[in-house]
């Protein structure tokens, strides 16, 4: 079985409780479930695919239960401080043998991305997998359960790794899959302030339950077209100028 494994947790302090803010009827964790649902429900009825909120083990994050039964998905409680020993903790509880890791700020992540990591890991055993060439907030990864054991196992001196954690595989080959949109610099489909809120909330009451089904190629034209990107692209610098902060104390 691959795991789908959503990184999140409630203590974030930019912007609190931000994976439950709402947007219509629904928080925008759920939006993100959704789309990974109705891109993989034949997968998830067979048993071939299974979603985790891959959370740290902390009293706060309890909260994720109620959309453990709302969406029929699971919640895995594990490492506070290392999110890659969270991912193993999780597929060696749940017997998986590939993991796909989307982070629970990304709710646009390409569900077509989540689909050629996925055919990778299962049809090709590939050990380490990712897309590129998509917006900050919609490219994704995988890798072989075993290959991440190695890489934890390497690494073990090393106790808190959240922002930036990432790092570890930059050592080692991976299969890259190139996606080629052009004039995307500018969208920030990630979720770490206010304006990204504001972002992601302009896109789903426009959109609404089309949110769900939107393919990659539609959802950055209507972007680009109602000029969505201006809401948070401003961000962009102080993202990456905290992001390599966070690099380099690794």
């Amino acid at each position: 079985m691959i795991g789908i494994q959503i990184i999140a947790r409630l203590g974030s302090t930019r912007l609190k409780r931000k994976h439950l803010i709402k947007a219509l009827d629904k928080t925008f964790l759920e939006w993100l479930i959704l789309r990974i649902q109705n891109e993989f429900i034949n997968e998830i009825t067979l048993k071939e695919i299974k979603i985790f909120i891959s959370t740290s083990d902390e009293i706060e994050n309890k909260e994720f239960e109620q959309l453990k039964e709302k969406l029929n998905v699971d919640v895995f409680y594990g490492s506070i401080n290392n999110i890659p020993l969270r991912l193993l903790e999780c597929s060696k509880a749940n017997d998986l043998k590939g993991i796909i890791s989307i982070d629970g700020d990304d709710i646009l992540s390409s569900t077509k991305a989540i689909r050629i990591i996925y055919d990778s890991l299962k049809i090709y055993k590939n050990e380490f997998i990712k897309t590129s060439g998509l917006p900050l907030g919609m490219n994704i990864s995988g890798f072989n359960s075993h290959f991440l054991e190695k890489i934890i196992e390497n690494n073990l001196n090393q106790i808190n790794f959240e922002t930036g954690w990432g790092v570890l595989f930059e050592p080692y080959n991976s299969i890259n899959y190139q996606f080629k949109f052009s004039n995307i610099s500018e969208i920030r489909a990630t979720l770490d302030y206010k304006e990204d809120a504001l972002f992601f909330l302009s896109i789903i009451e426009q959109l609404q339950d089309r949110v769900i089904t939107i393919k990659d190629t539609d959802l950055i034209k209507f972007i680009i077209e109602n000029k969505i990107y201006k809401i948070n692209s401003s961000l962009n610098d102080e993202y990456w100028r905290n992001f390599n902060n966070e690099k380099k104390r690794k």
